[in-house]
């Protein structure tokens, strides 16, 4: 075959059609830009998500429903993000995203359902041209415009029996909050004694009385027993149902201390720690904590029981292994026949030190950790360590994380007011005073936390975040100690 000449004309190339182009509709781009922040809430949390949402909000060219769709899940994840984390993110970027996170703290640090729709009125009229005026989230809307409001409310609580002091502690806590903010609240308030009658009869007669709203039970087996009855109305229960599918209409909410035990999971993770060593002692609220601990910690984890307050120092030494820097000295010794010259030293690799210990446990924990070289190692603990600490036995503690009520260090109004009535600072029962008080917070918001309008505030004992299981889950204060009393690790931070 002749081989081609290479003089003759080359045959004119075949022209290819170019690549189609396929531009993605915004409904396409609004769905990714959704899917995307659900990935990125995932991995780096609710803030991330929602400041991924307010660029492509400014970016995007939307109509009116697809702008909708963008602004309710924008606020879904503003909703999760504590008041502390948005505080620190209303201070930068852009005028818009400056205006969403200010938004999202106001509403997140309002006392009364009256006074969060008040502080919305006022954004929106100092804000006429930002995008959450024009298009606000769906969520917002409900909460100006639905449900109806309440106009009474029952607390169903123990004041006779063994959780008599319980009951009114919480009553009080409650009542406090709701004499002290009269003017928001345009609800009358009926107490039912859940010790005197069955569960079943109690509630009939407050239905029958037309309360519209339930708050309590607060002893567990009654909130089953309400449960049970799947209630008709809004129901919080300050007690949790443990394996029972709770009823449409009832959420929970308790102290349980396994929200203390991830608060200090998430703060130590921030922190950047890798391997815990965790003090406990038998108590039963000390090994909930500690399986908490268990279930949430991503990194290495050794575990020491302090079995007695005489042999604190000894189980020290056990977990930071002096007794082996001894056992190697006495072996080297025997080796060479002489004495040597020695400096016991304790195990270098701890990160951090968790106490899930008592006040009295805590105080004989300090001496034993500088005994055994350890008191360089941050100590972290629940604030069942501090309660009822006076400030001259708290200051034994200085340097302790500690998560803590919120109310003792976020200038919380209604602790003011409740601490003047009752003296709450020592008090072993101000956690169940913040009980009652976040029970106010929540009442006449029940309507709109079931139905998902709303869902997180900052309250007297967590930023309050409501879960899909119906329970709402408390995130505490992360405190530091000085000089006997706690305070804002934030604010320390920021100082």
């Amino acid at each position: 075959m002749a081989a081609p000449d290479a003089d003759a004309p080359a045959e004119p190339a075949t022209e290819q059609p170019p690549d189609e182009v396929v531009a993605e509709s915004p409904s396409a781009t609004v769905s990714m830009a959704m899917a995307d922040a659900e990935a990125l809430a995932a991995q780096a949390g609710s803030a991330a998500a929602a400041d991924a949402l307010i660029a492509a909000a400014s970016q995007l060219t939307l109509s009116s429903p697809q702008r909708q769709l963008l602004h309710d899940a924008l606020w879904a994840h503003l909703s999760r993000v504590g008041s502390a984390e948005a505080r620190v993110y209303a201070e930068s970027g852009s005028n818009d995203a400056r205006g969403w996170w200010r938004l999202a703290h106001e509403l997140r640090t309002s006392t009364t359902l009256a006074a969060h729709n008040r502080r919305l009125r006022a954004w929106q009229q100092a804000h006429p041209d930002h995008p959450a005026t024009a298009v606000p989230p769906a969520a917002l809307t409900a909460s100006l415009t639905g449900p109806r409001a309440v106009t009474r409310v029952g607390l169903l609580l123990p004041l006779s029996g063994s959780l008599a002091r319980a009951g009114r502690t919480v009553r009080d806590g409650f009542i406090a909050s709701y004499l002290s903010n009269r003017d928001d609240v345009a609800y009358a308030v009926t107490v039912y004694d859940t010790a005197a009658e069955p569960m079943a009869s109690l509630y009939e007669r407050a239905l029958a009385a037309g309360e519209q709203v339930l708050i309590g039970p607060l002893a567990k087996e009654a909130a089953v027993a309400l449960n049970a009855l799947d209630p008709e109305v809004p129901v919080l229960a300050l007690n949790y149902l443990d394996d029972q599918i709770p009823a449409p209409a009832l959420l929970q909410l308790g102290l349980a201390i396994e929200d203390e035990a991830y608060t200090l999971t998430g703060w130590l993770e921030d922190a950047g720690m890798h391997r815990l060593l965790l003090f406990h002692n038998r108590e039963d609220w000390s090994a909930r904590a500690m399986r908490a601990v268990r279930e949430s910690w991503p990194g290495l984890l050794e575990v020491q029981t302090l079995e007695d307050i005489r042999t604190v120092t000894e189980s020290v030494g056990v977990a930071m292994r002096v007794a082996e820097s001894h056992r190697r000295r006495d072996e080297l010794q025997a080796l060479l026949g002489e004495p040597l010259e020695f400096s016991p030293r304790a195990r270098g690799d701890v990160d951090a030190i968790v106490a899930l210990v008592t006040s009295l446990e805590a105080t004989a924990l300090v001496p034993a950790l500088r005994f055994h070289f350890a008191e360089g190692v941050p100590v972290f603990a629940t604030s069942q360590t501090v309660r009822g600490m006076t400030t001259e036995r708290m200051s034994t503690l200085n340097g302790f994380r500690v998560s803590e009520l919120p109310w003792f260090v976020t200038g919380d109004p209604l602790f003011v007011d409740l601490n003047g009535a009752f003296s709450l600072d020592g008090n072993l029962f101000v956690a169940l005073y913040a009980l009652g008080a976040d029970a106010f917070r929540l009442a006449d918001r029940l309507p709109l936390l079931l139905d998902g309008s709303m869902v997180g505030l900052l309250g007297s004992t967590g930023e309050l975040t409501r879960l899909p299981d119906g329970r709402i889950q408390r995130e505490l204060a992360r405190t530091i100690i000085r000089g006997g009393s706690v305070h804002s690790a934030q604010a320390l931070a920021a100082d």
